[in-house]
């Protein structure tokens, strides 16, 4: 029998922010707040606040759990921290899923992904979401190195956590999408490693979902793009094109990868589709498995149901768990539209 992933979570890192919290974890921080040494994250505006989700009986979500510690934007040490979403029940070890959220390297928090991880967790994963580092508070590699860390912790505590080590994947949108890719890619690399606890086990993920992720900075000229980036990869012209490529997902690509699943509009306004083409043809040259989605007339946000049951259909099959399902259950419950066509999606190898 698989141990409660409260229990397990406490023993496994001896500390939690606050139990009194319980499952709907901390209040949220006022606007505009400062998370300290991880960065400012975005005022949300107040047509856009998302429910808050109900969490099924059958569902155990534990918040704010350390994954690791980080030097802040002070240098002081931080605490990194993920939420983490599992059945209550379960005789066979589960399948893991990390989602990584997005905000253009400045903004967002771990809190985008409740409602994913909670769905994950219905269809028989383990599934977390992870804070990082944001920008203006380190910049690159700094996020590389904490989504590495979250990951070797799953893998180093697999046992506490009633998981297969070797059964987990990753996923998230915009720059989220990126810093999954480049996990995915750089995982035989140990260049962005990094020297975050735990240590010892691999970084190394079984499959990728990129959803309107970059993937070769060094593409990225214009200003208004360049703009965004130069938090993330510096203001000075030389170093930033240095880093531009360090810090690209195209530039690790190796037979080694893992699988990947990308998803991207064919209207994207802030990462070009020609992104997500390229990144398609150099898996697929170094033999990697591949499925890319273009998703006609759609921007850089997704919010399309169907996309999840394919993403819930990729990270089963790779991993053995039953999100599809729930995913569609999901779609199917949905008011269907009677005059307003779904936008079509092209499938490539």
């Amino acid at each position: 029998m698989r141990y409660s992933i409260t229990a397990a979570l406490i023993v496994t890192v001896g500390w939690m922010a606050n139990p009194a919290w319980g499952q709907n974890g901390p209040p949220d921080p006022p606007d505009n707040a400062m998370k300290p040494g991880l960065g400012r994250r975005p005022r949300p505006q107040r047509d856009e606040a998302p429910p808050q989700p109900k969490i099924p009986d059958s569902i155990e979500l534990v918040r704010d759990v350390v994954y690791s510690r980080a030097p802040g934007a002070d240098g002081q040490m931080i605490e990194l921290k993920l939420d983490a979403a599992s059945p209550k029940q379960s005789d066979q070890k589960l399948p893991a899923v990390i989602f990584v959220h997005g905000g253009g390297f400045r903004g967002g928090s771990k809190d985008a992904g409740i409602p994913l991880v909670i769905a994950f967790a219905q269809g028989g994963y383990l599934a977390v979401t992870i804070d990082y580092r944001l920008a203006g508070a380190a910049g690159f590699p700094a996020a590389v190195h904490d989504c590495k860390a979250a990951v070797r912790f799953l893998r180093a505590n697999a046992k506490e956590l009633g998981i297969d080590p070797w059964r987990i994947g990753i996923v998230g949108p915009s720059a989220g999408g990126y810093l999954s890719a480049l996990i995915g890619t750089s995982g035989n690399d140990g260049a962005l490693e990094g020297e975050l606890e735990p240590s010892g086990v691999s970084s190394t993920v079984q499959c990728v979902v990129d959803i309107s992720g970059p993937i070769d900075f060094t593409r990225f000229e214009d200003g208004v793009r360049r703009e965004y980036l130069t938090l993330w990869l510096g203001d000075d012209l030389q170093a930033y094109k240095r880093r531009a490529k360090e810090a690209s997902p195209l530039t690790y690509i190796d037979d080694a990868d893992p699988p990947f699943l990308l998803i991207h509009g064919t209207a994207d306004e802030i990462v070009p589709l020609e992104q997500a083409q390229l990144f398609n043809a150099a898996l697929i040259a170094a033999g990697i498995e591949t499925e890319y989605l273009a998703v006609e007339g759609a921007g850089h946000a997704l919010r399309k149901p169907e996309l999840l049951v394919r993403m819930g259909a990729f990270f089963d099959r790779h991993l053995g768990g039953r999100a599809a399902a729930v995913f569609r259950k999901r779609l199917d419950q949905q008011p269907k539209p009677t005059d307003a066509p779904t936008p079509a999606m092209k499938r490539d190898r």
